[in-house]
């Protein structure tokens, strides 16, 4: 059901009902688009050191620049040219590659679904056919997020944010629970976390990482979705105060 046929839906509802709904629709609607802004509370940049990531199945090759990123060091991920030429349905170990850090190596704490993730992501001289932030739990359960549409430009820095909350565009993979229930357990359990990358062809390919950082929301967000919410139980509230008695 689209948003547009979910408020309309609303609206039919008694106004005393509708006055209460409405502005919780809001809120949620709200929420997920604000601007990709809070509290940095781990982050990886490369300015001044490496960092130790790794690859999932050694398909790439990292390296670090200390010039060149956004806006000083960062991370180059090189697909090496395939000579001879194989396509992905023959060996696609080829075209794929995760690049990863460990949870221990990245945050001491726990995840949870108020945070998120941003990271700055570089593609050199051609766009990839797939970029998803993804994250593995201790169970082996893998989620990603498709940041494809985030990559539109070559030769300059592409900017994302992902939200932790549970949604439809976590996906589970290779496909297996996909539940809020399962989402929040492997949150909780989170094993690494990282950027998977298809490439675009079989020539040499350099795509970049920086600024990989886990933010939690600003005071101000927080005041601002719990004033909504409060304003959203004020109808009820007075609907429900008995009036004063009448003279007779």
């Amino acid at each position: 059901m689209s948003y547009v046929v979910l408020i309309d839906v609303v609206k039919r509802m008694r106004p005393s009902l509708s006055a209460v709904v409405l502005p919780v629709i809001a809120a949620l609607l709200w929420w997920p688009v604000q601007p990709a802004r809070g509290s940095v509370i781990a982050v990886h940049n490369w300015d001044t050191a490496p960092h130790p990531w790794h690859t999932m199945y050694s398909d790439v090759n990292l390296g670090w620049n200390t010039t060149g990123g956004n806006p000083a060091g960062w991370m180059p991920i090189t697909f090496p040219e395939i000579d001879p030429v194989t396509y992905p349905e023959v060996n696609q170990d080829k075209w794929e590659d995760i690049v990863y850090v460990n949870k221990e190596d990245f945050f001491a704490g726990n995840f949870t679904p108020n945070m998120s993730v941003g990271l700055d992501f570089y593609a050199s001289n051609a766009l990839p056919q797939n970029v998803q932030l993804q994250f593995g739990s201790t169970n082996g359960n893998v989620w990603g997020y498709d940041i494809t549409p985030r990559v539109t430009q070559t030769q300059t820095w592409n900017s994302a944010t992902v939200s932790l909350a549970y949604g439809n565009a976590w996906g589970p993979l290779p496909g297996y629970d996909d539940t809020e229930e399962q989402f929040l357990a492997d949150l909780a359990a989170v094993d690494w976390i990282g950027v998977y990358i298809f490439r675009e062809d079989a020539g040499e390919e350099v795509y970049g990482l920086d600024n990989f950082r886990l933010l939690v929301p600003e005071p101000g967000q927080l005041a601002m979705l719990s004033a909504v919410l409060l304003a959203a139980r004020l109808p009820w509230r007075r609907r429900r105060t008995p009036s004063a008695p009448r003279r007779t």
